[in-house]
């Protein structure tokens, strides 16, 4: 074991542990707690909330969102996502998680603003495998109301081995449920 083995390997733990944390932290929170309301991506209000404002609903305003990623590096593929979950927080995207669904199985991706984007992301192969704190290559932009997470040339680690090359992940994903943070 070399001097800096030790190092690498805490640097890993607590690299997982912070990204578990960061997908429970918005991605996975209820739509509906105290406070946060749910808007498709359209940017259109949910239907409680616009029978609360007293407009009428917008019928099938909804929107799935999802999108397309390639990696490469410590893996190749693309993942596929068909639906998504974000929460917005004083107007800016705060969290993203794809799919939607926490429970389905991966190829799956998550992320979490603050100080950059924390980033998790599994495959088939390694569900929990890579995670990247302050994450370089990642924006987040709103266009007509639907937000859009681009990723170029974003580099993660693997958790399962400080051997392991990176995996760079490109593409984007526009989110589907929205949920809105006062």
């Amino acid at each position: 074991m070399t001097p800096n083995q030790p190092r690498r390997r805490a640097l890993a733990h607590t690299a997982v542990a912070f990204a578990a944390l960061a997908l429970t932290a918005g991605c996975g929170s209820s739509p509906t707690s105290p406070g946060a309301g749910t808007q498709p991506a359209s940017g259109a209000a949910s239907p409680g909330a616009s029978a609360a404002a007293g407009t009428p609903a917008t019928p099938g305003a909804s929107a799935s969102g999802g999108g397309e990623l390639t990696y490469s590096g410590a893996e190749s593929g693309t993942a596929k996502f068909t639906s998504s979950a974000c929460t917005v927080a004083k107007g800016e995207l705060y969290s993203f998680g794809a799919p939607a669904d926490d429970n389905a199985p991966p190829p799956k991706v998550g992320g979490v603003a603050g100080g950059g984007w924390s980033l998790t992301f599994g495959t088939a192969a390694h569900p929990g495998g890579f995670v990247k704190t302050r994450a370089a290559g990642v924006t987040a932009k709103q266009n007509n109301g639907v937000w859009t997470v681009t990723f170029v040339n974003a580099a993660l680690t693997a958790t399962y081995s400080v051997d392991s090359p990176p995996l760079t992940v490109n593409g984007s994903l526009t989110c589907g449920t929205v949920a809105v943070l006062p």
